[in-house]
């Protein structure tokens, strides 16, 4: 959000009078928090070949736009201030916070849902978007199916990929990703669990199944419900990934895998009480050690959830946004 691509295609929509909805996706980062040239570690020459490619396709179609509108002042505007955003990327990072992620003051998406108040609160201080127009849906949770009722299986762990190795983020080979797999199913294996793996939906399921053909205690999944998968399961391991919201929804112990390519996650979970931090060859130890959620730990995932999830369960997310987008649309529901 806020790429100057998608800033081009707002101010299309405005000068065609067509309403825009901004749709939360994952977590609310404070990009003061870490470097965000540390995110992608892929620096081969091809990664970097392709990333200029795609940057002059934009900054192309953007200056070539400026001719064909009327407003032409607006597009110079987002421009001088998307390069401002550039300079300060690469010589000012830790003043990156200041800035807004989603748009601009002047050119920003008409209305908005939120997972949570915290960013409802972003958006009216960053953008200076209207309360009224700013909808705090919740995180659209998958409702569990009977199948996780059986909580016998809860000699389980689950493992939440999140396609670092197939989006580039790091530098890995297969071979090296087979490695991890393979050293955290020993770990899960030592500590007396099964292990589950949840794919994250870029990765090839194929290949990770491929890495795992000698071995029975596993298994892998990637389009199951992700509710019923956390819900048998005695730990939830993983690293920042969004997927962790159905460990704290089901007050899940949360393990974090440190990792050798980030000094710290653009979102540290611990920060908020949320699991704890281990390294891939101490994991065994730490599910043996790892007891139940204290008091003080729940309260951090109650806490959690109100303030990020807004984990409503007298409301549907999914209702709300339904009712919400008639009520845009002008339209009365009976």
């Amino acid at each position: 959000p806020g790429h100057i691509y998608e800033l081009l295609i707002l101010n299309i929509c405005k000068e065609l009078s067509i309403l825009t909805i901004f749709y939360q996706h994952g977590l609310s980062l404070d990009l003061s928090s870490f470097d965000p040239k540390s995110l992608f570690q892929d620096k081969s020459i091809s990664r970097r070949i392709s990333s200029i490619k795609k940057l002059l396709f934009f900054y192309y179609s953007f200056v070539l736009s400026i001719f064909f509108v009327k407003k032409k002042y607006r597009l110079i505007q987002i421009l001088f201030y998307k390069n401002l955003h550039f300079f300060i990327f690469f010589f000012r990072a830790q003043q990156l916070h200041k800035l807004p992620k989603y748009g601009l003051h002047f050119i920003h998406c008409d209305f908005a849902f939120v997972y949570g108040q915290k960013d409802k609160n972003y958006l009216i201080e960053t953008l200076n978007m209207s309360a009224n127009n700013i909808t705090v849906s919740g995180y659209p949770f998958l409702m569990p199916t009977d199948s996780s009722k059986d909580l016998s299986k809860q000699d389980q762990i689950l493992y939440l990929s999140s396609a670092f190795r197939e989006d580039g983020i790091m530098p890995i080979t297969k071979e090296q990703e087979k490695c991890f797999y393979l050293t955290l199913l020993k770990q899960v294996e030592d500590a007396g669990y099964a292990l589950n793996i949840k794919v994250h939906p870029r990765d090839d399921l194929k290949i990770i199944q491929n890495y795992f053909i000698n071995h029975s205690n596993v298994r892998i999944y990637k389009n199951d419900n992700l509710a019923d998968l956390t819900i048998l399961s005695r730990y939830v391991i993983s690293d920042f990934s969004t997927a962790i919201f159905y460990a704290i929804k089901y007050f899940k112990p949360v393990i974090i895998l440190n990792s050798e390519y980030f000094k710290n996650y653009p979102f540290d979970y611990t920060e908020y009480g949320i699991g704890v931090k281990t390294d891939l060859h101490n994991l065994c130890f730490t599910l043996k050690n790892y007891r139940e959620l204290s008091r003080s730990q729940k309260n951090s995932y109650k806490n959690f959830l109100t303030d990020f999830l807004y984990d409503n369960r007298k409301v549907s997310t999914f209702q709300t946004l339904y009712y919400q987008m008639y009520r845009i649309l002008g339209k009365t529901i009976n």
